[in-house]
């Protein structure tokens, strides 16, 4: 299954992506604004001072990679496309000091064609920026620190620009977080439904986060790097595992030994088949209850 992944760089961004937004942070708000547009992957790059900002999103399906050098955000950049890249067929790319992106203007850039799509506003552009295929791989290994539009020209790249009714795309965390009706109006363009699926046998059997482990330890093989990424212990992640295990009456994980750090984990046949068809669910599901919404909630929100 190919996604539309997300790229929030928080790393050498400071304080920025933890200033109040209304009733929640900066990043909190930006997070939200790519799941109201139905963006399925987000990796937010952080640096060593960003452990607060992890524990703040920590949430199933997103993922934290981290840069120890934030001050480089070219490499920030590679991390979190590399990342991404093989997973994502189109990829955002953003600072993390955009609070009032709407969710609209995403979901217009994913309408658009073009190898870099670049949204504009009052003919100044802005951001996120939205990569697909060659724009992924220039973008990747492109060694200008800021969006060079004639080097993406150089390389053959279409590049299209949008025009969208979005100033939130133009300000900065500082600027935005001052503009209480903009954060008021943001609000109700971030109302959507959030599916929480569990399946139950008079406890949990199953549930999102669970299937993000099992998808991050599928991607990473490992369960400790997996941990670090949903930013859960590795005792907790053990502890879901093994009572899952118990519970299906199958082993998820196949215990190989080896590897870089002396250990490896892939999945079983059964758990590969049992993350596969809970994907499918998931998204069958997702269509079914946004339909719903609008039949029933939508015009009372």
């Amino acid at each position: 299954m190919m996604y539309i992944g997300a790229v929030i760089i928080a790393a050498g961004c400071g304080s920025a992506p933890m200033l109040p937004a209304g009733g929640i942070s900066v990043a909190q708000r930006m997070v939200a604004a790519f799941q109201k547009a139905g963006v399925d992957l987000i990796a937010l790059v952080t640096g060593p001072e960003d452990k607060k900002l992890e524990k703040q999103l920590a949430q199933p399906g997103l993922v934290f990679l981290h840069n120890e050098t934030p001050e480089d955000r070219l490499a920030s950049r590679r991390l979190g496309l590399e990342y991404l890249r093989g997973k994502c067929q189109r990829i955002f790319l953003t600072p993390a000091d955009r609070p009032l992106i709407a969710p609209e203007t995403v979901s217009e850039m994913l309408e658009a064609a073009g190898d870099v799509i670049i949204p504009t506003c009052e003919g100044a552009p802005g951001q996120p920026i939205l990569l697909s295929g060659a724009g992924i791989d220039c973008f990747e290994a492109q060694s200008e620190d800021r969006l060079c539009v004639p080097v993406l020209h150089r390389n053959g790249l279409v590049v299209d620009y949008i025009s969208v009714e979005d100033p939130g795309i133009l300000l900065s965390a500082e600027a935005g977080c001052s503009q209480t009706e903009a954060l008021s109006e943001h609000d109700r363009k971030l109302t959507r439904p959030v599916l929480e699926f569990a399946v139950s046998r008079g406890r949990n059997l199953l549930d999102r986060k669970l299937m993000v482990l099992l998808y991050l330890i599928r991607d990473t093989q490992s369960v400790r790097d997996a941990c670090s990424r949903m930013q859960i212990s590795y005792s907790t992640a053990w502890n879901m595992l093994n009572a899952a295990e118990n519970e299906l009456g199958y082993p998820l994980l196949l215990r190989n030994k080896g590897g870089p750090s002396g250990t490896g984990s892939l999945l079983t046949r059964k758990g590969q088949a049992l993350l596969n068809a809970y994907e499918q669910f998931e998204s069958a599901a997702k269509m079914n209850m946004e339909k719903l919404y609008d039949t029933y909630l939508r015009d009372l929100l």
